[in-house]
């Protein structure tokens, strides 16, 4: 694994992969990390954004914003052969890939509420019974819209 000089700095909780072919610049606060056959670079991003892995930094007295190359170099992370790491990887793609989909389902729902509250505060209000909105029993409804609709 092939790093910067020592005194190079690289900030915590952040990580890429570059799978460029074409040389890439990097300053100070940057730190590269090469992987051998033995390692997945996917695998070793997760691990580096661990709490594992950031329990160890705290336990180095590392300062919050960066790591220097020996704390880095003493980071312990578990190596599964790699069919294992492929599974954790995916796995983790999994989630957040299912997570990326319910947040969507978030913003949508959140953009109904809005565009319902809306409606609502521009005359767009009508009883779904017929009574009047002021009367009991009325049930709210935004116009042109089906009570069964969510």
């Amino acid at each position: 694994m092939g790093c910067l000089p020592q005194h190079h700095r690289a900030s915590i909780g952040r990580s890429a992969i570059y799978t460029g072919t074409e040389k890439a610049n990097v300053n100070q606060h940057v730190a590269v990390l090469r992987t051998t056959e033995r390692l997945l670079p996917a695998f070793l991003t997760r691990c580096l954004i661990s709490e594992g892995v950031r329990s160890q930094i705290r336990q180095s007295g590392a300062s919050r914003e960066a790591l220097n190359y020996q704390q880095i170099k003493e980071l312990e992370i578990s190596l599964p052969p790699l069919e294992e790491q492929r599974r954790i990887v995916a796995e983790i793609v999994g989630y957040q890939k299912e997570i990326a989909r319910l947040e969507s389902v978030i913003a949508a729902n959140r953009e109904r509420i809005q565009t319902t509250i809306d409606a609502i505060w521009n005359g767009g209000f009508e009883s779904a019974n017929g009574a009047p909105p002021s009367q009991p029993g009325a049930k709210p409804q935004v116009k042109g819209r089906n009570q069964n609709e969510g």
